[in-house]
């Protein structure tokens, strides 16, 4: 199976707090382990794909600069082909990613600060350049990052029209979460009406169609309303809809032709939650695609 993505490729710096956010009331300085790894979400998928696909392409940029080797180097020695050429004169995207101690999260809340870097410049010439490994692929995984700035926008739009000219399964997955702010309903709506897959919390896509949510929603009833309104706002496609702890300890699995599948994530049990959706899309779209090429 070949798949093919487009997401961010970031350089991420982690780290956890003995305390919560909301008690940091004045400077204070703490000293603790600062972790460095590749991030971002096409890297987490690609890395996490490698080992159920047997290709993974990346059409995603990096600087011409020492992050940008970093992630060239993890993703060859990965197996992970990226499509891209370094920019130079471009940095690298950055991300830094703090968990805290607050009892109201199972594994605290999270604070994402990111630098996009070369991340926006993906164009469509780039995307023309790389029609082929598209057209070839079994999947065209798109998320929501390469909807929120120009150039990528354009090119992802054209990445998912040559997906759908060659009869390739394209996947949408509706980040960042809090994409309602960011995205007009019918705008959003162009782009998943191309997708056969939207993967999204419950929690976003009700906002993002003006419905009314609580910020963690649990309330398996409310998961099953919601796919019944887009079953009728966009016809039948498998609908990957996350809710429960940190909105995505479960998943109702929307497949046509097929009831309703509710799942167990084990998110609260999770050692890693740095990238856990992203894992989780690459293990859900490697078990879809695998009867259609069996």
């Amino acid at each position: 199976m070949i798949l093919t993505l487009m997401g961010d490729l970031n350089v991420e710096y982690s780290t956890t707090l003995e305390t919560s956010f909301l008690s940091l009331d004045r400077d204070c300085l703490a000293y603790r382990d600062v972790t460095s790894s590749v991030g971002g979400s096409a890297a987490n998928l690609a890395l996490a794909a490698r080992k159920l696909f047997s290709t993974v392409n990346v059409i995603g940029r990096v600087g011409a600069d020492i992050l940008g080797e970093h992630i060239a180097r993890r993703f060859a020695d990965a197996g992970v082909n990226l499509l891209c050429a370094p920019l130079s004169g471009e940095s690298t995207g950055v991300s830094l990613y703090v968990r805290d101690a607050s009892t109201e999260h199972p594994l605290g809340n999270r604070l994402l600060i990111i630098n996009k870097g070369a991340n926006r410049l993906v164009d469509v010439a780039e995307i023309e350049r790389n029609r082929s490994a598209i057209g070839s692929s079994n999947c065209l995984f798109v998320d929501g990052y390469c909807f929120v700035d120009e150039p990528r926008r354009g090119a992802a739009e054209r990445a998912l029209d040559i997906a759908a000219e060659a009869g390739v399964l394209v996947a949408f997955d509706l980040v960042p979460h809090d994409a309602y702010r960011i995205f007009a309903l019918d705008e959003a709506s162009r782009w998943l009406k191309k997708a056969d897959v939207i993967i999204a919390e419950v929690r976003t896509i009700r906002r993002l169609l003006g419905l009314e949510s609580d910020d963690e929603v649990s309330d398996a009833k409310l998961v099953h309303e919601t796919f019944k309104v887009l079953q009728d706002t966009f016809g039948e496609k498998y609908f990957n809809l996350r809710f429960g702890a940190g909105n995505i300890d479960q998943s109702l699995l929307c497949r046509p032709g097929r009831a309703p599948e509710l799942r167990w994530n084990r998110y609260v049990e999770t050692d890693e939650p740095r990238g856990f959706g992203d894992r989780l899309s690459a293990v859900e779209l490697a078990e879809y695609l695998a009867p259609e090429v069996s």
